[in-house]
């Protein structure tokens, strides 16, 4: 939670910041405006770099062993399930999530893959919150460690939809329609 604060400060900080400090039009703009007003800029290098690898190292993992206890539990193809190895890592898995990076790399368009990636990441948010909120509200055995009251996770809930309609209307619907598909496979 401390972590979470902490971020959230710091990103609250440099939005006021950047808004008192430079012009509108030119943080919409200037792709570089960051660069420009540091005091070392290559220090905001080799954030970009730490936090891009952090990101990507963690969705790069992350997904395949996610992939893979799908899988065990029959819920996607049970191709994925086998491990290998006495860390019974997900081999199959790792590929494929491999060529889906791969192909997101192909398409050579960073901005492009930036907003759809940004916009699953933030629906994944807002299905988050609203599962938080729907098992609060009609699971008497749903008990976390803290209570966050149920107006919280609906807030939060929303707040992802109108960012996800500000960010790319499209995206959103792609997104929309992709989710509402793999849903339907696995309801199957």
């Amino acid at each position: 939670i401390c972590a979470i604060v902490v971020g959230l400060l710091v990103y609250v900080g440099l939005s006021i910041f950047f808004a008192y400090t430079v012009d509108g039009n030119l943080l919409a703009t200037d792709r570089q405006i960051l660069y420009k007003i540091a005091w070392n800029p290559e220090l905001v290098l080799v954030g970009v770099c730490g936090a891009t690898i952090s990101s990507a190292l963690g969705s790069i993992l992350g997904a395949p062993r996610i992939l893979q206890a799908t899988a065990i539990d029959k819920i996607t193809s049970s191709f994925f399930a086998k491990g290998h190895g006495p860390s019974n890592e997900p081999r199959n898995a790792v590929l494929l999530t491999f060529f889906i990076a791969e192909a997101g790399i192909l398409i050579g368009e960073l901005d492009v893959i930036a907003r759809v990636v940004s916009v699953f990441f933030i629906t994944t948010y807002a299905f988050l919150n609203l599962s938080c909120a729907f098992e609060a509200w009609s699971s008497a055995d749903f008990r976390p460690q803290f209570r966050i009251p149920l107006w919280v996770s609906l807030l939060g809930s929303l707040a992802c939809l109108v960012v996800m309609i500000q960010l790319d209307p499209l995206a959103m619907l792609a997104a929309t329609v992709l989710l509402g598909l793999l849903l339907f496979y696995l309801q199957r």
